[in-house]
């Protein structure tokens, strides 16, 4: 329900989804219409006292079962939703949110808490400076190009003896490459991928980065840069407020954001 505005922006895609089939996924709901009618029809003549008594606490008591003692957080969505069903599922996820808002908020108004951090922060970037390669490309240019959905197992690949990322492979041969590299996004898929590799630290499981905590002070590759005399841009294709791109560039340092409304 929070991304529904975010779907305009991705229309084709959905549409490109959608078969007369899923039609299946709501048969159910004409027959349960016929039956809650003829009910109402005959109400008169029906005891409903053993439907208020005990069918509604029973139903209400599975569902508090299966969302309290069913799930993990870290299950997926599609794997909630499987084992128990939508409504569990979303019971589940709502309550996760406003813990999680509350534990949060707990923690950093703990001065202690915060005290630690900065210091494993600090005692982090210490070691990061004992690195080979720290200060090695000082004074060059520096051009970041994330691919939506590419894997590693493109790169070097051949069909019928051509090449499938032709580019990406000649550049790999004069860059240093690290393909040991995994999957660490949250909700934020996309823009969460774009934070990590802005950021180093970790997304939020439950909230796109960008859309949670868009306004906070980062210490990101573009604010970095920007403290070198660098000027900084991004660009993206899409919509400014698309997943919050907007709002969250500036905090990630980047000066410009060149967009598809924008004038250049």
């Amino acid at each position: 329900m929070t991304q529904a505005r975010r779907l305009g922006a991705i229309k084709e895609s959905i549409y490109s989804l959608m078969h007369l089939k899923n039609l299946w996924y709501i048969a159910d709901l004409p027959i349960l219409a016929i039956i809650l009618f003829i009910l109402y029809k005959k109400r008169q003549n029906i005891n409903t006292h053993w439907f208020r008594h005990i069918f509604i606490p029973t139903g209400l008591a599975a569902i508090l079962f299966m969302t309290f003692l069913l799930y993990k957080h870290p299950y997926p969505d599609q794997y909630k939703v499987s084992i128990a069903g939508i409504i569990p599922a979303h019971a589940y996820d709502l309550t996760w949110v406003l813990y999680k808002k509350i534990y949060l908020k707990e923690t950093f108004l703990n001065e202690e808490n915060v005290t630690n951090l900065k210091t494993q922060f600090l005692a982090n970037h210490e070691i990061q400076k004992t690195s080979p390669y720290f200060g090695k490309f000082k004074g060059s240019n520096i051009i970041m190009v994330q691919a939506e959905s590419l894997n590693t197992f493109p790169i070097g690949m051949k069909v019928e003896g051509q090449e499938v990322i032709p580019n990406l492979n000649a550049l790999i041969k004069s860059s240093m490459y690290y393909p040991n590299t995994f999957l660490q996004i949250g909700r934020g898929n996309t823009s969460d991928a774009e934070f990590v590799a802005n950021n180093s630290i970790y997304p939020m499981g439950y909230i796109g980065a960008y859309k949670g905590f868009p306004t906070n002070n980062y210490q990101s590759l573009g604010n970095l840069l920007i403290k070198q005399g660098y000027s900084t841009s991004a660009t993206h294709g899409n919509s400014p407020d698309f997943w919050n791109r907007e709002t969250a560039y500036k905090k990630q340092g980047f000066q410009e954001f060149y967009h598809i409304s924008h004038p250049n």
